[in-house]
């Protein structure tokens, strides 16, 4: 304690000693290397960081279920680089991380942390899924020339159902959409698009989802939502392959019953 007394006074006897710009320069360097330990002391709290060429995958894996999510991946051939228990994290080889996230899909591991077995199947069914939002701003020509071999380089990349978002105007990119891209699944259209063209260019040779106009359901009566979610299930689903559902997303402060009204809609029209 003595010697610290000592440390103190000196300390004290050499600042008074100093110029006022010195005084700064001590407490600017002060300041600056008790960040440096408090930000190395927070960054040892965090845990190591992922290694170079290693990455997690999406799921979280309690211990209990390690296990079965390396006897998986193992045999779609990926190794576990790490596991991490603080955060219930499985590591993989970077390159790894889009081939072990499929295996663990396809082989309904369902014990894989927190996702459940109807969650997997969902994610699989979207891994080939796109989204094409404001590609109906541009021509078809440009559309052809700057995003399509995009696209179905993705799609060469991972193989399977080619499903696609675009809820804007796009009625001029539907062919496209179906010739070029060769698209199985036209996963939101928007209101804007004409629904007779949906179904004359898509209808029982893509499905699709979509319909009225948000804001119609936001302010619209039983009636006239109903009457015109017949009219899309007549029109772009007049040859099946049809989801009824809000075209292009929902209006906040959408009443509740103004979706039933779209469910009173696909079980009346067929009368």
């Amino acid at each position: 304690m003595k010697l610290f007394r000592q440390l103190v006074q000196d300390a004290q006897k050499t600042l008074r000693d100093m110029s006022v710009t010195q005084r700064v320069a001590v407490t600017a360097l002060v300041l600056t290397v008790s960040g440096w330990l408090v930000g190395a002391a927070w960054l040892g709290a965090r845990g190591p960081s992922p290694a170079a060429g290693e990455l997690p995958l999406p799921q979280t894996v309690p211990p209990g279920d390690l296990r079965a999510i390396e006897d998986a991946l193992r045999k779609a051939g990926v190794a576990v680089t790490r596991y991490d228990p603080d955060e219930k994290a499985v590591f993989v080889a970077a390159g790894d991380r889009a081939r072990a996230t499929l295996a663990l899909i396809q082989g309904d591991v369902a014990n894989a942390g927190n996702i459940r077995p109807q969650d997997l199947n969902a994610m699989a069914a979207n891994l080939s899924a796109l989204g094409a939002d404001a590609a109906e701003l541009i021509s078809v020509p440009m559309f052809l020339e700057f995003a399509a071999p995009y696209y179905l380089k993705i799609w060469e990349k991972y193989p399977g159902k080619r499903s696609l978002h675009n809820c804007g105007q796009n009625g001029h990119l539907l062919e496209a959409f179906r010739d070029v891209l060769g698209i199985t699944d036209m996963n939101g259209f928007g209101f804007p698009t004409d629904r007779a063209l949906l179904g004359e260019v898509f209808g029982g040779r893509v499905t699709m989802s979509g319909g009225p106009d948000p804001m119609l359901l936001l302010h619209g009566d039983r009636k006239t939502v109903i009457a015109e979610g017949i009219s899309y299930i007549k029109t772009a689903g007049a040859k099946g392959g049809f989801i009824l559902q809000p075209g292009g997303g929902a209006a906040a402060g959408t009443p509740h019953e103004a979706y039933t009204w779209l469910v009173e809609a696909s079980k009346t029209a067929g009368d």
